[in-house]
């Protein structure tokens, strides 16, 4: 239980708390609906707002069956059939009018027993619940008329919206921790049900490790490594689930550790490493290691990577005498820099075994004996933008798993929908469920227009696109914090941020003045709203120079999305024709050739790489339409000044720009990104396109313009900055010889090799920034970008590398004088002659 669809005894359960809920109420007793959601929770394994979601889904089945429902439970519709029918049973198992009008002997959560001698009271609730005058029953729903249920259902899908607050940037539901979940904090998480799938491995080394709870003999451990945000905490909560804590704090505040009894052996959870020890101030997790070691208990450990360095970095410091510690200690070594796989020290062993990035097992022996099965999941390895590779666990904790694919070029739907990040997304939607009623409003409310753009398959894949490519372009993963922040900010854009929940109707509508505004203002108000559609929000940035929206690079999310922000690279060409290496000419052109009573979106739309791809079927809502016509009006309006025209126009082409691109998964930098994606799925060989201005960036020519010459490098100067064209003073330079050029993949990282003769002379990685840099270079010579000052001083490392002594030949030296060269041969000096002979 606690998966999937309610089966008939979770269904069973529910529907038994929910009419003792009832009962009450219609008693008129007071109880407290929290404990019955925890009596539901418990026996189910549920999430509290999965319980509640249904309990308002029961509510429905019995406006269905003509029985009354508990108000403080809204009615919603889309229920199953299952639970329709079961609801039916239980009213008739007890006998419609005995429950309704029988006596009662009702004993509350807490302990509360009511007399039994209320019928006529309740008999009197019943009748004026259903005789109230403002509700009649109809279908899943209970109205008065037709209004009022459009009403109901709107008012219903803005507190959905709302609930978006806890998940977005900073809210209150974006952490996990071992108790919440019969918590008051999880009662009030209405997204609480909603989770996409775990990331790549965690699902099965979760398996793996529940399994082993019934061990008797071999202990198990699973260490979930990783950034804050990526579902460590919350897997953990899920394994701890149902099992006794030992020595609990009702304190409301989160742990570093908690202990439970367990099924047959103690468990020990580190939630949280980077909570200080209050026994263990130096080396703490190598020490609890070492507890569960010496007990023969379990151990879950959520490790962030920095706690992982931290710790070797005090254990190098300061080794510890006691063996047990040191064993401690050297596993988590092992479990930081997975190369080196083995450690031995008198009779303990650890061996890591796999070559998997993403996940490792291996065991700890004594005495030549199995000790512990240890599993480890780095789980901010793979994407969760990516389609997750499969995993198997063996029994004896060997790992079966094929590499880790990155897709490239342009997806496929069924790659796109086979994602985390694309489930989740989509499950929001679903859950959101806005009625049709409202899907006129998006004419002036984003929020309207950004679900009706996201219920979409084509704009999905869109925003999925440009957060893949957010990920590669910065070299960063979204964990599921990220992706959450995502997606509310995709919907309401940066609402949560300046507005409290309850307001996002009135925050999100344009605030127009019916038809006495005057064109200016009515486009300005479109301007400020157009800030919130997706299309915009996106990036964190408005398409007005001077904005009151808060600073991008301040945000998880916005931080890395405006890096990819198309205004940044909006070039000339089409995708139709894929040797400009462009896309936004269809922009401009509609803007371009603009004039009276001509429409720049329709123009837009009637683009041949529009039509093509259908922008106006999928991309174009009634937002963009009024927007337009507000456009049209302010920029034909002869009271609207030039000053202010040229700045309307500015506005609306990048707000078009960054629309149409939204549709099409266009980034920034797009062809650098692809030729990234393109070169680790070559790995070890590099994209001639990428390789030629690679060796420009590493080894320049002296003089780019002939062919045979050399690249030269200062030894004696303060950095290593090649020589090209005339040098004023004559200098000592190193002449290098035309590298070998390959690279190694782990996870997502790439490693540039330099070789000579088959020997690695120095190593770089291989980013975004590195391959932006090399596809600016041209005729051998190299280009500039914004990133140069960064790259430059990582080229200069890798360069030096070529100095040190191990790597210098004699016969390479150069005296550079002028615009000439000589060639000088330099032998080794012996110590004795460098002391001139005198040993004393």
């Amino acid at each position: 239980m606690g998966t999937g669809g309610w089966d008939d005894q979770e269904l069973n359960i529910l529907i038994h708390e929910y009419f003792e809920m009832l009962k009450a109420e219609l008693g008129g007793h007071p109880y407290v609906k929290r404990r019955y959601n925890e009596r539901v929770v418990q026996q189910t394994g549920r999430t509290a707002s999965s319980v509640e979601f249904k309990f308002c889904n029961l509510s429905a089945a019995l406006v269905d069956l003509e029985a009354p429902y508990i108000r403080g439970y809204k009615p919603r519709s889309n229920y199953q059939k299952r639970l329709f029918e079961l609801a039916g049973e239980y009213i008739a198992q007890v006998s419609k009018n005995d429950f309704l009008y029988g006596e009662i002997d009702h004993v509350s959560p807490d302990g509360r027993r009511s007399g039994t001698d209320e019928s006529a009271r309740l008999k009197e609730n019943v009748e004026n619940f259903q005789s109230s005058p403002s509700e009649t029953y109809t279908h899943s729903i209970s109205v008065v008329s037709s209004s009022n249920e459009t009403r109901t259902q709107e008012s219903d899908f803005w507190n959905r919206v709302s609930g978006l607050w806890t998940r977005a940037t900073g809210g209150e539901s974006v952490a996990d921790r071992p108790e919440v979940i019969a918590s008051e904090q999880s009662i009030n998480d209405p997204l609480g049900h909603l989770e996409g799938p775990r990331s790549a491995g965690l699902k099965e080394a979760g398996e793996w490790f529940a399994s082993g709870l019934e061990e008797t003999e071999v202990p198990r451990m699973l260490f979930l490594i990783g950034g804050p945000g990526a579902g460590k905490s919350h897997m953990a909560r899920s394994l701890t689930f149902g099992l006794h804590r030992i020595a609990p704090i009702d304190d409301d505040l989160a742990h570093r550790t908690y202990e439970y009894s367990g099924n047959k052996l103690p468990l020990k959870l580190v939630n949280d490493a980077t909570i200080p020890s209050d026994d263990y101030p130096e080396l703490a997790l190598s020490h609890e290691i070492t507890d569960s070691l010496n007990s023969r208990s379990h151990l879950i450990a959520c490790v962030n990577r920095g706690m992982l360095v931290e710790e070797v970095q005090e254990y190098v410091k300061d080794k510890r005498a006691d063996s047990r510690v040191e064993l401690s200690a050297e596993i988590i070594r092992r479990i930081k820099d997975p190369a080196s796989s083995t450690y031995s020290s008198g009779n303990w062993s650890f061996e890591l075994k796999g070559q998997s990035p993403y996940i490792q097992s291996g065991n700890v022996e004594i005495d030549g004996k199995l000790h512990s099965r240890v599993v480890v999941v780095y789980v901010d390895v793979c994407s969760l933008l990516e389609p997750s590779p499969w995993v198997q666990i063996l029994d004896d904790g060997d790992i079966v798993t094929p590499g880790y694919p990155v897709s490239t070029g342009n997806k496929s739907s069924d790659e796109y929908a086979s994602s985390a990040a694309s489930r989740l997304l989509s499950a929001v939607i679903e859950y959101l469920d806005m009625p049709k009623s409202l899907s006129t409003e998006a004419e002036t409310n984003p929020v309207v227009a950004n679900i009706l753009t996201l219920s979409n398959a084509q704009m999905r894949n869109g925003l999925l696109a440009m957060l893949r490519s957010a990920e590669i372009y910065t070299g960063n993963r979204f964990t599921y914090r990220e992706i959450w922040g995502a997606i509310v900010r995709s919907i309401v854009g940066h609402l949560p941020d300046t507005t409290l929940p309850d307001t996002v109707t009135r925050s999100a509508v344009a605030g127009l003045d019916g038809g006495n505004s005057s064109p200016s203002k009515k486009f300005e108000a479109m301007m400020i709203a157009g800030d919130l559609r997706i299309s915009n929000s996106l990036y964190g940035t408005s398409c007005m120079p001077k904005s009151d929206l808060p600073d991008p690079r301040k945000n998880p999310v916005t931080r890395l999305t405006c890096q990819i922000d198309p205004l940044r690279d909006s070039v000339a060409g089409r995708i139709s024709d894929p040797k400009t290496l462009g896309w936004a000419s269809p922009v401009t052109d509609a803007l371009s050739g603009y004039g009276p009573g001509e429409s720049p979106l329709k123009a837009l739309a009637a683009d041949q790489d529009s039509t093509a791809s259908d922008f106006v079927g999928h991309g174009i809502t009634s937002f963009e339409l009024n927007l337009d016509e507000a456009f049209r009006n302010v920029f034909e309006d002869p009271r609207t000044k030039e000053r202010d025209r040229a700045k309307y126009v500015n506005w609306y082409g990048a707000y078009l720009t960054r629309l149409y691109a939204l549709y099409q998964g266009i980034p920034a930098f797009k062809h650098d990104i692809e030729l990234w994606q393109q070169a680790w799925k070559n790995s070890p060989q590099i994209p001639k396109a990428l390789e030629v201005g690679l060796r420009t960036l590493l080894r320049p020519s002296r003089n780019p313009e002939e062919s045979i010459s050399r690249s030269l490098l200062p030894v004696l100067d303060s950095r290593t900055v090649p020589i090209v064209g005339s040098v004023v003073r004559p200098k000592l330079a190193l002449a290098t010889e035309n590298y070998e050029l390959e690279t190694t993949s782990h996870g997502e990282e790439l490693q540039l090799e330099l070789k000579e003769g088959g020997k690695v002379v120095g190593r770089i990685s291989l980013d975004l920034s590195l391959v932006r840099e090399a596809n600016a270079c041209s005729l051998n010579y190299s280009g500039v970008t914004e990133l140069s000052e960064t790259t430059l001083p990582r080229l200069e490392r890798v360069r030096s590398a070529r100095l040190v002594p191990g790597n210098l030949t004699p016969d390479k030296y150069r005296i550079v004088d002028g615009n000439t060269d000589y060639i000088v041969k330099v032998s080794p000096v012996s110590k004795e002659s460098l002391s001139g002979g005198n040993h004393d």
